[in-house]
């Protein structure tokens, strides 16, 4: 089945929209304005209000690379020393030099900004560029380099360094936790010039700074309380268009003083689900921010967004959930909707498949990946209750001989329509000497859940007639 790309930089995945996730995280707005501004920031508010070309070649809307640190000891407990020093400027990347000591009997490995441990930050901005993979043996020194991608730090509106934030996890060679640190801040020699309260993210999109460094155009913005529980807000969204690639941009702060997650699943385009009910997640330091992008080709291609018939996207909308550290949740599965504009209503054109208890199946026509044909399905939610509908594993038949399938199961709310892609393995395919050109009939069973996903209302087995 074809897979999210996760922990994908902001800069790639604005330059060829190709990520699903990246996170951002940045201090939480405070609502006290600070009172002074440096010459800098005061230059650009009247240049902004003045109608001013920010997008001039001599804008200085880029990142400048004035900062400097001292040497800062970030860990120093049982028998591990890591300390950092130096910043280093070239025309791509920003590098921070760090020692690191294990003092211990025990090899270990440091980890830092990794999937399972991300908390490093420049101003507050958690970058998804900065990480720290290193083994140590014992008893020895190791010297690292830290590495910052300077476009990065653009898109986030970033134009000097004005603090650092570094955790590490410490773990040794059975993968057992040794240390595991809270982020320790760096305060450079610009931290007193900087407003580090400001969301130079939201400035980006607004002042058009962001479409001029992504070479992306920024299709929609909105900003508001889109959503709201247990300390985390949902502030603004956007829709960036690259390449005729779209991608959606979800700005979420963390208003608590403990580490939160956030969950998206069953995400919705033009009122028609496209992703599984499990589909992206990103974690927010304490009075943080988070900038979570979809990039709508990861849930449907070229082929199969054509098939659906979702067009501009105008609306969009997902289940939420939010956890804390320890993976608990905190929240029930809520819905989330934001307009854009006047959403088109889901194509119904295609044979039907299915009708019965308010809610009906199309077949719509066929894709495919490298190890997956997929039949295309859309299926409408007329009744009152969400239901759920997933596969019967092997229940699946192409021209009478059993094949192996593999499918995201869909949650669909009531007037809502979900879009399933039913794949069939091309492996198993050739294990029955069947290419694709000789596939004429599939078959295969869906299971439909009504309030709860065990709920059956009924277990149709369904016949596709492909050519």
């Amino acid at each position: 089945m074809r897979r999210k790309w996760t922990a994908v930089f902001l800069s790639v995945v604005l330059s060829v929209l190709a990520g699903s996730i990246i996170s951002l995280q940045a201090t939480a707005a405070t609502s006290d304005q600070a009172e002074d501004q440096s010459s800098e920031q005061a230059m650009e508010q009247e240049m902004t209000e003045g109608g001013a070309d920010v997008l001039a070649p001599d804008s200085d809307a880029g990142f400048t690379g004035r900062a400097t640190i001292d040497s800062t000891v970030l860990v120093d407990e049982k028998d591990v020393k890591i300390t950092a020093s130096n910043l280093a400027y070239e025309s791509y990347q920003t590098t921070i030099d760090l020692l690191i000591e294990n003092n211990t009997s025990q090899d270990l490995s440091f980890t830092s900004g990794t999937m399972a441990f991300c908390c490093n930050t420049v101003n507050g901005y958690a970058i998804s560029s900065m990480y720290v993979n290193e083994d140590v043996t014992a008893g020895m020194k190791k010297n690292a380099e830290v590495s910052i991608r300077n476009d990065e730090l653009e898109l986030l509106g970033i134009k000097d360094i004005a603090e650092i934030e570094m955790g590490f996890r410490v773990e040794t060679e059975d993968n057992d936790d040794y240390l595991v640190t809270a982020p320790v801040k760096i305060q450079t020699s610009s931290a007193g010039s900087v407003d580090l309260t400001e969301d130079t993210y939201q400035k980006g999109l607004s002042d058009g700074s962001f479409e001029h460094i992504s070479g992306g155009k920024v299709e929609a913005f909105q900003k508001g309380s889109f959503y709201s529980a247990n300390g985390i807000n949902l502030i603004s969204a956007a829709i960036v268009k690259k390449d005729g690639t779209d991608a959606v941009l979800l700005e979420l702060e963390n208003t608590t003083d403990q580490v939160l997650s956030f969950h998206i699943g069953d995400f919705a385009i033009n009122n028609l689900v496209i992703s599984s009910p499990f589909w992206d997640s990103i974690t927010l330091n304490p009075h943080g921010r988070a900038v979570m992008a979809e990039n709508i080709n990861n849930m449907a291609d070229a082929k199969e967004y054509a098939a659906f018939g979702i067009g501009q996207p105008e609306a969009i909308a997902f289940h939420a959930t939010i956890s804390d550290s320890q993976n608990n949740d905190l929240t029930e599965n809520g819905q989330v909707g934001i307009s854009f504009g006047d959403s088109p209503a889901v194509n119904q054109d295609g044979a039907e498949l299915y009708n019965q208890n308010g809610i009906r199946i199309l077949y719509k026509g066929e894709s495919d990946d490298s190890l997956y044909n997929y039949l295309l399905l859309i299926i409408f939610n007329d009744s009152s209750d969400t239901i759920y509908v997933s596969d019967e594993t092997g229940s699946t038949s192409v021209n009478g001989f059993m094949v192996d399938e593999n499918t995201y199961s869909r949650t669909i709310e009531p007037g809502q329509a979900g879009g399933m892609m039913y794949g069939i393995s091309k492996s198993s395919l050739e294990e029955n000497q069947i290419t694709t050109a000789d596939i004429t009939t599939a078959t295969f069973q869906l299971n439909i859940g009504s309030g709860s996903y065990y709920n059956y209302i009924d277990q149709p087995k369904l016949t596709v007639n492909v050519k």
